[in-house]
């Protein structure tokens, strides 16, 4: 068995995983640490059928079969790859943040001192490149988990990135501070964005699979609570340059 830390979660792999579990694919994310739940995920060659076991979620697609008759267990019936095994992993994941007031988010996220920066919105929109923008620290450029708790929200990375990833993995976390709409530009600027379009914008980032897309309710409430919290604004960046530390700061802001 092998287990992986995301977020407060440690998602135990069982079956038939493979190579799939590496250093490199996984690193930090495979060290073991205090977690407040464990998801059971196990792992079977798609010879058979989730059909009839009572599924509480269930999603498939040609390479997947993924039921999860529960909040802390799920069985993948895959076809042995590397994309239906990481898919499967995020599905639980998926499912596990999806019993707590958690979201799972299509983003990057970088950290300017103590605080994190969450960068929003679909492929296409410049996360990976804004994730070179001189930040301290990047916890992903891809997937994002956002957890709510007694202190306000937390950004915790995962290990799903985009193709390409040229920063170490980072299975930390840090405060949320702010939430940016990127637009690439030739120089470097920031504006106050209103609340009621950064909330249109980062629910539209928000990652639902299957029948948990009902749940569209309790996201809304839990996105409206993330947008309340944080400072929002536009953010337009270049290609190249270190410009997060100058702009996305208390002092950059208030100028």
């Amino acid at each position: 068995m092998h287990s992986i830390y995301v977020g407060e979660t440690e998602i135990r792999l069982h079956g038939n995983i493979g190579p799939f579990v590496t250093e490199d694919r996984f690193g930090p994310f495979l060290n073991a640490r205090p977690v407040a739940g464990v998801f059971d995920l196990s792992f079977e060659f798609e010879n058979g059928s989730g059909e009839g076991v009572g599924q509480h979620f269930e999603y498939e697609r040609h390479d997947l079969h993924f039921v999860a008759p529960s909040t802390v267990n799920a069985t993948a019936y895959f076809d042995g790859g590397l994309a239906a095994f990481l898919a499967a992993l995020e599905l639980a994941l998926y499912v596990a943040v999806s019993a707590s007031e958690g979201l799972l988010v299509h983003a990057s996220v970088g950290t300017v001192g103590t605080g994190a920066w969450l960068m929003p919105g679909p492929s296409g929109t410049g996360k990976s490149t804004a994730a070179l923008g001189g930040f301290e620290r990047v916890l992903s450029d891809e997937r994002v988990l956002l957890l709510k708790g007694e202190r306000g929200i937390t950004a915790w990375g995962t290990p799903f990135w985009s193709d390409g990833r040229q920063m170490p993995l980072d299975a930390g976390s840090a405060q949320l501070v702010g939430i940016a709409r990127l637009r690439k530009a030739d120089a470097p600027m920031v504006e106050m964005a209103g609340r009621a379009e950064m909330l249109t914008w980062l629910m539209g980032s928000i990652v639902a699979y299957g029948s948990h897309a009902a749940r569209v309710n309790d996201i809304l409430d839990l996105v409206a609570d993330v947008i309340q919290s944080v400072d929002c604004v536009k953010l337009s960046f270049p290609r190249e340059g270190k410009w997060a530390p100058l702009m996305l700061n208390p002092i950059g802001l208030a100028s």
